[in-house]
């Protein structure tokens, strides 16, 4: 759906109008529920958020929805207009609030992964290393304490009720053994039926690597990792070309002394492709890091994010033909040789 109808700069912006509103919904209910106490009830010790609808009902299901959103945030905030910084803002605020009280361990990792993805491509590591230390300080003071405490048994490894850490190990095993039972799978959504048989316990992997490799072995699990990896190179291809060609076309504007209106246009449509591969970049990351404690094999994510990947690196080459048939001159060479772009 996505790459066949996303096919311009209008329809992105368009795609996404509707895609924050549709996740400042679901922040909204959630933000009710956490006040009016209607969607908390204590799970493991700790009172956690539930999301209001079956489809993202599990406070882990619901924290990752909402963080899922803040990539787009965060690309999309210098694009956008005061107003729709304002929605920005409170869907921003929302997927924080939602991801916080959840008391979801799974994005809290989600949370560090994609902190530490955004610090390694900062080209201002140092300026960003003081924002992380700032966060770091201020987490404990702001945040309630049952959730420091929900967070610190990551790494403790002693959950406050329960054993659902103690659960997830022995998942890990079941699966470990199962996989190397079964080197080329057990087939599709196999995995409970084998582990039911084998050793009497019913819970799926909880882990998407593993739920791919018990599933369809190893010639499947390089087949996903092939996948994502591909989409996740054609990605950071579309935001790179989207910045260059941003560039090459302020680096046009600057040598025109008459009307520049419609290279401003241009300029913003390049930013939305650049902002939009980057969020899907972030999208994916967190995915995966989500990955590790869920079973998402058979979710929508991975055929979004592929969506996305054709129908942005379609948009940016013909951006870039537009750009060469129109000027002559390939991005890459304006960008070099500014005076080589031709004057109006």
């Amino acid at each position: 759906l996505v790459s066949s109808f996303v096919v311009n700069p209008m329809a992105l912006r368009w795609f996404f109008v509707t895609y924050i509103a549709a996740f400042m919904k679901m922040g909204q209910e959630g933000i009710t529920g956490y006040i009016t106490g209607s969607l908390v009830w204590e799970n493991q010790g700790t009172p956690r958020l539930n999301g209001p609808t079956p489809s993202y009902a599990h406070p882990n299901s619901f924290a990752g929805t909402q963080l899922s959103t803040v990539p787009f945030i965060f690309h999309f905030w210098k694009l956008a207009s005061r107003w729709a910084r304002l929605a920005l803002a409170f869907a921003g605020g929302a997927a924080v609030l939602v991801t916080m009280a959840s008391g979801s361990r799974t994005a809290y990792v989600g949370v560090i992964v994609w902190g530490l993805f955004m610090f390694a491509r900062s080209r201002a590591k140092g300026r960003a290393m003081l924002v992380i230390l700032g966060l770091l300080f201020a987490a404990p003071m702001v945040v309630p304490s049952q959730y420091v405490a929900r967070f610190e048994t990551i790494f403790t490894q002693k959950d406050a009720e329960g054993a659902s850490i103690d659960a997830r190990k022995e998942i890990l095993r079941d699966a470990i053994a199962i996989a190397i039972d079964h080197p080329f799978g057990v087939g599709l959504d196999g995995f409970v039926a084998v582990r039911t048989a084998a050793f009497g316990r019913t819970q799926d992997t909880h882990n998407t690597y593993l739920q791919v490799f018990t599933n369809f072995g190893v010639l499947g699990f390089v087949v996903f990792i092939g996948f994502v990896a591909s989409v996740c190179r054609t990605l950071w291809k579309s935001e790179k070309r989207g910045r260059l060609l941003a560039e090459a076309l302020r680096t046009l504007k600057a040598s025109q002394s008459g009307e520049t209106a419609a290279i401003d246009a241009h300029i913003r449509d390049a930013e939305l492709v650049r902002a939009a591969a980057a969020g899907v970049l972030g999208f994916i990351i967190i995915r995966l890091a989500l990955g590790m404690f869920g079973h998402d094999l058979y979710e929508r994510y991975w055929w979004f994010a592929a969506g996305f990947a054709i129908a942005l690196a379609r948009m940016i080459d013909i951006a870039e033909a537009r750009f060469e048939s129109a000027f002559g001159l390939a991005v890459g060479a304006v960008r070099s040789h500014p005076s080589r772009a031709p004057r109006q």
